[in-house]
């Protein structure tokens, strides 16, 4: 897993192993026994090249761990695709490569009471779909904070909807709440990928399911899998009147 930061752009790569041996199930023993910590990582873009660090670094934002970062930030071009170069230890070459999309927006959030039952809310999100081009989105809710589990998390694409988009929510929320909202505008890999690994999950231990392959975008020589994507997003906070 790896991870490189600017001000407006995330790079976010799982690279994932599958490793038979047995290894400690504790502290320090667990993650030397599942964390790769001798690999060469790079990132390019154009002639600019990005050298990730290993080192154990949470992001305290998400709750999330990396032990290969990058704190310099990265450049804004949605014109030159990103290309990852994982060299192992042992010399296998792992690679991939992915695009920055540009942010959508979202035009507009609206708070609607339910006309029964007074006090609780719902939140209708509106944003317009960028034309001409196959599109894929990810959507968010959170009540409260980012802390919390979200209420809300799926990926759709714009297959059968046309500019204005809208995402809604039941009537769960009630005065005084605030409520996250969450627009990612995703590749078509990091969709897949998404999407597979749900599959996965729903057929995992259901003897009647077909297999579900997880999709992702690892060009390797090993048994690697996983993706490499960019993420940028729009997120604005509503608290209910």
């Amino acid at each position: 897993m790896l991870f490189g930061e600017g001000p407006t752009l995330w790079i976010v790569t799982n690279a994932l192993y599958c490793y038979f041996e047995p290894f400690g199930v504790t502290g320090s023993d667990l993650l030397t026994g599942i964390l790769e910590s001798h690999a060469s990582v790079k990132i390019r873009q154009g002639s600019e090249v990005f050298v990730l660090e290993n080192k154990l670094t949470l992001d305290r934002f998400t709750g999330k761990f990396f032990n290969y970062s990058l704190t310099a930030p990265v450049p804004a071009n949605y014109e030159e695709p990103f290309e990852l170069e994982i060299i192992t230890e042992a010399g296998e070459l792992i690679t991939s490569k992915a695009h920055l999309l540009p942010v959508v927006p979202i035009d507009s959030i609206v708070v609607e009471y339910e006309p029964e039952e007074k006090g609780l809310a719902r939140v209708l999100t509106y944003f317009t779909d960028l034309p001409n081009q196959t599109n894929f989105y990810r959507r968010m809710i959170h009540e409260g904070s980012l802390d919390s589990l979200p209420i809300q998390d799926f990926t759709t694409s714009d297959r059968v909807v046309e500019d204005v988009v809208v995402f809604g929510t039941g009537y769960d929320f009630e005065e005084g709440a605030s409520v996250v909202n969450t627009i990612y505008h995703i590749s078509e890999d990091y969709y897949n990928f998404l999407e597979s690994t749900q599959g996965a999950i729903q057929a995992n231990g259901n003897p009647f399911a077909q297999p579900s392959p997880i999709i992702g975008n690892i060009e390797s020589e090993i048994d690697a899998f996983g993706i490499f994507t960019t993420i940028n997003y729009d997120r604005k906070l509503t608290v209910i009147p």
